[in-house]
């Protein structure tokens, strides 16, 4: 085995990257699936930027084969996937990219098991009113969901990212970063990991390591906090197949890039539940919030607005802008009056388009479900706790039986981590919610 030159190091991130790095929101993580990861195919940089936001936005909807469609506004997905939000020829470009382009992954499981799969990347995108609503296919979801074989992904790194081959390097790698090294991919395998398969420039494996890998790997190095390493296999004096040596920079190692997983450790969770659903704030809404705000204070807000609701003063379709204007604009005094002069309604631009009825009465019904569904879920955990141990085995028995037969993939998983956890739980609690 032999090593190529030395990467650029870590500790030479210029100043400018830095800087971007504190402006993006702190621990956005993104549990990204290894197949995923692995596709074959030539996806552009920000088209594998968008599919890493989108799948952060709907990653825990996934199991939920009752909601068909993910949605997020366009400011937040462009801020995920650091593009001009303005710019919205250029989403809907990637986008139609994503639908119609036909994608096959490999997954290589830590046991040594392989499979192969094709699929679209998305299975429909639309745009109305500001927001982009998506779906996956229903085989792409399940495997997308499966915990065993997912990698930690950061948001504030992926949009920080300036070409494709050196996001998909830092996705593959993630996924091995708790062994410290990756599989060692055949090299055809790995120009179709990095997009460059079938260009005939890189048949010659010098200008492939001059012109795509190296630079990759640079790239990774000065943005990601790990450092990367590949190491070369010959045969017969001819290189094979490539595998990376990975290093997880600063304190803590790979427990501390876990612990950053969740963007809300130590903070008031069900409120997080609570403005995501009651409010209908998207995820990278709420992580800015969280930043900005103490839990005390997004609890006032959060009270103050429920009450202006209940009151008529606020309609169900303009809560999330509402909400946001009332953190960011009303005193403490106010919203312990609950009540205010500050203008917190949105101004609409000139130009803009009002909102048609059927628009209106979508967005309304959208919003009306969401609040039921949390109101199902709280009472079906309620439910759940009450049982005592003879109805508890019964039932997690007809649920594991079903899961078996919907997600193989996930039971899989769950039966390997012994049927516990987080995890484990919110899927029971939704499927008591399911036949309730």
């Amino acid at each position: 085995m032999t090593a190529l030159a030395k990467p650029a190091s870590h500790s030479k991130q210029s100043h400018q990257d830095r800087n971007e790095c504190d402006k993006a929101p702190a621990n956005m993580i993104v549990r990204k699936h290894v197949g995923a990861i692995q596709i074959f195919n030539s996806l552009t940089l920000l088209q594998r930027k968008v599919f890493a936001a989108l799948l952060l936005n709907g990653y825990d909807e996934l199991p939920n084969f009752s909601i068909i469609s993910h949605q997020i506004p366009i400011g937040v997905l462009s801020y995920l996937a650091g593009f001009n939000s303005k710019n919205t020829p250029y989403l809907k470009e990637s986008l139609t990219g994503l639908v119609t382009s036909p994608v096959q992954w490999n997954i290589l499981r830590s046991d040594g098991r392989a499979a192969w799969a094709v699929s679209a990347t998305l299975a429909s995108a639309r745009i109305e009113d500001g927001v982009v609503y998506y779906s996956f296919s229903p085989e792409l979801r399940k495997r997308l969901y499966d915990p065993e074989v997912s990698g930690v992904l950061s948001a504030s790194v992926t949009r920080l990212m300036k070409s494709s081959p050196a996001l998909a390097l830092y996705e593959n790698c993630m996924v091995y970063a708790e062994e410290g090294v990756t599989p060692a991919f055949a090299l055809p395998d790995l120009k179709g990991l990095l997009g460059v398969a079938g260009n005939s420039t890189y048949d010659d494996f010098g200008k492939f390591k001059d012109k795509v890998l190296n630079p990759a790997c640079r790239e990774v190095n000065r943005v990601a906090p790990i450092q990367l390493e590949p190491i070369l296999n010959r045969s017969a004096r001819k290189v094979v197949s490539v595998a990376f040596a990975i290093k997880i920079l600063g304190d803590g190692g790979l427990d501390k890039m876990r612990e950053q997983a969740d963007p809300f450790h130590g903070r008031d969770t069900d409120l997080v539940t609570r403005l995501q659903e009651e409010m209908t704030l998207g995820y990278g809404s709420v992580v800015k919030l969280f930043e900005q705000h103490s839990d005390e204070r997004l609890r006032a807000v959060r009270d103050y607005v429920v009450a202006r609701f209940q009151e008529g003063k606020v309609q169900k379709h303009k809560l999330a802008p509402y909400f946001l204007r009332v953190a960011e604009n009303a005193t403490p005094e106010s919203l312990s009056q609950k009540q205010t002069t500050l203008t917190l309604e949105a101004r609409k631009p000139a130009s803009e388009k009002p909102k048609d009825e059927a628009t209106l009465a979508a967005e309304s019904a959208e919003a009306e479900r969401k609040l039921q569904l949390q109101a199902r879920l709280h009472t079906a955990e309620a439910r759940l706790d009450a049982l005592d141990s003879e109805q508890r085995a019964k039932l997690e028995e007809s649920f594991r039986q079903q899961l078996a037969a919907d997600n193989k993939l996930i039971y899989d998983s769950l039966r390997k981590q012994e049927f516990s956890g987080p995890l484990y739980r919110k899927l029971l609690i939704q499927h008591v919610a399911a036949n309730d």
